[in-house]
């Protein structure tokens, strides 16, 4: 929790159908009465990404990697004024995963910082409830969404990667069962949130 509120978090690989599950979640609950703020996932709102992936102007660096880092927690607090309940598309766990795959520090400065944001990074994932892994893989539309097509060829080292640091972390991932429906996956989310928030079935429904 941050300030009292329930923070929960989906995370996964490019094209796990985490997006498109989280607003079905969050469709579903606002339609019984839950407040609930959706938090974007920070890769999409950095201009520095943009940048990079759009305008081939910069490269991956960890100013960049910082800047996706902060938006995550600058989010999160911010959605405390005004939901009940936060749900946030990834957590700085995972931008440590693609930093430790696509950054690597060249000299002391750089080597102190990165280690520091891993801390950060580890202290701040206890405030997560809980975190849902996708396990899904589809296939992804780059022409849809160009942000993804620097990564795309690197799923597999991401999963490994951002599992690793969820371990780290302490986070017990509570994954979501591949194969399923869209329908029977926000079943599966919605019953993993009545037990393991805690909360009175009026609060959440």
């Amino acid at each position: 929790m941050i300030r009292d509120i329930p923070l929960i978090a989906f995370d996964g690989t490019l094209s796990s159908g985490k997006t498109t599950l989280i607003y079905a979640v969050a469709s579903e609950l606002k339609a019984n009465g839950m407040n609930c703020v959706v938090l974007s996932e920070p890769a999409r709102e950095s201009p520095l990404m943009e940048d990079i992936v759009l305008h081939n102007n910069g490269t991956f660096d960890l100013p960049l990697e910082t800047d996706l880092f902060a938006l995550h927690m600058i989010q999160c607090v911010r959605a405390t004024r005004v939901g009940r309940l936060i749900i946030a598309d990834r957590t700085p766990v995972s931008t440590m995963a693609y930093t430790r795959l696509l950054i690597h520090p060249s000299n002391e400065m750089e080597q102190d910082w990165f280690l520091s944001m891993e801390q950060f990074a580890l202290h701040w994932s206890r405030l997560y409830d809980i975190v849902f892994y996708c396990c899904d893989h589809f296939n992804i539309d780059l022409e849809q969404d160009p942000t993804r097509s620097k990564y795309v060829s690197m799923q597999q080292q991401v999963d490994d990667m951002t599992r690793k640091e969820y371990l780290k972390s302490g986070i017990e991932l509570i994954d979501i069962p591949a194969g399923l429906t869209l329908d029977e996956r926000k079943r599966f989310v919605l019953d993993a949130l009545k037990s393991g928030l805690k909360l009175g079935a009026n609060e959440l429904f």
